[in-house]
């Protein structure tokens, strides 16, 4: 292929099998598939490949191989599986790209996982007072806010609105809460907007991931246990 030396060494069985269903060269035939070629300085571009067979012309023996790069296509292929999985206000995953990562831990059968579900409090007034553009600005802002507080084993995704979830790789009970108390501090930080402040704060639930336990099942527990907490909260308020 132009530009190239030949396939990627990871991409030769496609190749392969493609001329084992053409079998024999002197019998007409066409195979196209999708593989990484070599660049000149070792680089894998990817490239539409056409295998054909010679078949009825004498002064061709074997098979002819042709093809195209398809960088552009490629790249535009990763960017709509890229937005499909991620929020696009926050860049966070957003919940089916959340959902994804969750149940292929659980499939792995990753253990020490907690998934916690947080719930923003006092959300609704911002929006109110200052408009739904700097209701956005603050969750972006919060989004950052709780990537900074975790570590890299954990991760974080918007489930929606002003609904966040995330799985705290954590081997002991108190780790967990330390993580968690971190993210509520880093939430519950003022946030400076042009001649005022906001603050809001964050309310926790969490379910701790078990055998056979499915990403919208142990979801949907920290969303209960959330909702336990908040009521627990607004009992002791009017006590």
């Amino acid at each position: 292929a132009a530009g190239g030396t030949g396939p990627h060494p990871e991409d030769r069985s496609p190749l392969t099998e493609a001329l084992a269903a053409l079998g024999d060269p002197d019998k007409p035939g066409r195979r196209t598939f999708e593989a990484r070629v070599q660049s000149t300085i070792g680089r894998a571009i990817p490239y539409q490949l056409d295998v054909a067979s010679c078949g009825a012309d004498p002064t061709i023996e074997g098979y002819v191989v042709s093809g195209h790069d398809i960088s552009q296509l490629d790249e535009a292929r990763r960017q709509l599986s890229h937005s499909a999985a991620h929020d696009d206000l926050t860049g966070l995953l957003n919940r089916a790209g959340f959902i994804d990562r969750l149940s292929h831990d659980l499939n792995a059968g990753l253990a020490n996982r907690i998934v916690a579900f947080i719930d923003l409090d006092r959300f609704k007034p911002v929006n109110d007072q200052w408009g739904h553009a700097v209701g956005d600005r603050v969750l972006a802002i919060i989004a950052r806010r709780i990537e900074a507080a975790i570590r890299g084993t954990d991760y974080v995704g918007r489930i929606g609105g002003d609904e966040f979830a995330m799985v705290v790789a954590a081997s002991d009970p108190a780790m967990t809460e330390r993580i968690i108390e971190r993210v509520q501090t880093a939430i519950s930080e003022p946030i400076t907007l042009a001649d005022d402040a906001v603050q809001v704060t964050a309310t926790v639930g969490t379910a701790v991931v078990e055998p056979g336990a499915t990403a919208e099942v142990l979801l949907a527990a920290a969303d209960a246990r959330m909702y336990e907490a908040k009521l627990a909260q607004r009992t002791a308020r009017t006590s």
